[in-house]
């Protein structure tokens, strides 16, 4: 008995009273037993065919990021010295590891039907890439010192530039006509 009313089961009918025949029933609804839907923020068979990171589109823009940053504050080092040197590879830092976990976050979905998941891992992915920015500029400024805030700056702009070049450093597979 549910409330005031009955769970009837056909005279005529020999056969048990299946789920199948219940979830038909008029009263489903107040039990809640219909089929389960597949979650999109679920780790489903959506993300099992997940390529390696090394297999990205975006992983050549990473490691040209990596290798700018690295030959920018090597570069600073040998010519103004050792402040300058790790100030610029902190800035590079700054401006690679947000990337990094952008690239993450956004790349963890494939396939249409993961549609939704995958504007909400972009989304998610740019909203931490900013928190993580502001949080490693806040860091670096306030417990690195002595730093040259030229060198922080001057290598993080010259490792964002990368990914805004990077159109020409990823080759399309599909030619379109």
């Amino acid at each position: 008995m549910v409330g005031n009313q009955h769970l009837e089961v056909e005279p005529t009918s020999r056969r048990p009273y299946t789920l199948r025949a219940f979830r038909r029933h008029k009263l489903c609804h107040l039990f809640e037993l219909r089929r389960p839907t597949p979650e999109v923020n679920s780790m489903n068979a959506r993300t099992s065919h997940r390529r390696a990171f090394h297999k990205l589109p975006v992983f050549p823009v990473l490691l040209a990021q990596l290798v700018v940053l690295l030959l920018a504050a090597a570069t600073l080092f040998s010519w103004h010295g050792a402040v300058e040197g790790y100030s610029g590879f902190y800035g590079g830092l700054i401006a690679w590891l947000p990337n990094l976990y952008f690239a993450h976050k956004a790349f963890r979905f494939s396939g249409a039907r993961a549609a939704q998941a995958i504007m909400r891992s972009f989304y998610a992915g740019e909203a931490g890439k900013l928190i993580l920015t502001a949080v490693l500029f806040a860091l670096v400024f306030a417990g690195v010192k002595p730093l040259n805030a030229l060198a922080v700056f001057g290598v993080f702009v010259l490792t964002q530039s990368v990914g805004w070049f990077s159109p020409l450093l990823i080759r399309a597979k599909h030619s379109r006509p």
